[in-house]
């Protein structure tokens, strides 16, 4: 793959020194080449839905399952083990599938000493319990206690209720179409993004070179 990148130029401000954009290419009839402006607008876009879904305003949830509020950040860890666990994943003695600090880092895109640091405070607040993998007793599993699950529980309808409240005035077929572009949107930044990010940083880190 060929990045062909060119130095910005901003006809109020000059050549914009350091800043490069992607140039557009020719790729044939049955290919599509986005403006740079258009991909800027989806960068941002996922950037603010960011900021509002993995840093809320409230540090913490009400849980009417429980009483109490929970922080939010453990409630995040209960959503990873939850949807963390990869196919074929062990399940526990209560038959549910269970997780490895190793799927919650993933899940969470964090690093692994930060998930587990996580998954403690959630053990120690009852949330998560710790078991060895049958197949692999080296191994550590996670899986939510009981009350883990009546806080995912609590969680979800909590943000099933806002978020339908946030698309009243959206029809029903356009958030069908919104689920299917953004599921396609997450599969493809999966799969891809990590290669090019990492081609990106050695054609982009160099200094002193045009490309």
């Amino acid at each position: 793959l060929m990045c062909v990148t060119h130095t910005l130029e901003d006809p109020n401000h000059g050549s914009q020194e350091g800043f490069r954009m992607p140039h557009k290419r020719r790729l044939g009839s049955s290919r599509y080449a986005p403006e740079p402006e258009l991909l800027l607008r989806i960068n941002r876009a996922v950037m603010r839905m960011r900021r509002v879904i993995v840093k809320p305003p409230e540090l913490s949830m009400p849980m009417p399952s429980l009483g109490r509020s929970v922080d939010f950040a453990k409630v995040h860890a209960c959503m990873a083990i939850a949807e963390g666990a990869v196919d074929g994943a062990p399940t526990g003695p209560d038959g549910h599938r269970v997780s490895t600090v190793k799927d919650v880092a993933a899940f969470m895109q964090v690093d692994h000493s930060t998930a587990s640091r996580l998954l403690s405070e959630a053990e120690a607040d009852g949330l998560v319990e710790r078991g060895t993998d049958p197949e692999d007793r080296r191994r550590t599993t996670v899986s939510l206690t009981d009350i883990g699950r009546l806080v995912l529980q609590d969680s979800i309808a909590m943000r099933t209720w806002a978020m339908s409240q946030a698309f009243d005035q959206w029809s029903e077929k356009d958030l069908k179409t919104l689920a299917i572009m953004l599921e396609r949107m997450a599969q493809t930044l999966v799969e891809r993004m990590p290669d090019l990010m990492c081609e990106a940083r050695e054609r982009f880190g160099l200094t002193g070179e045009q490309h």
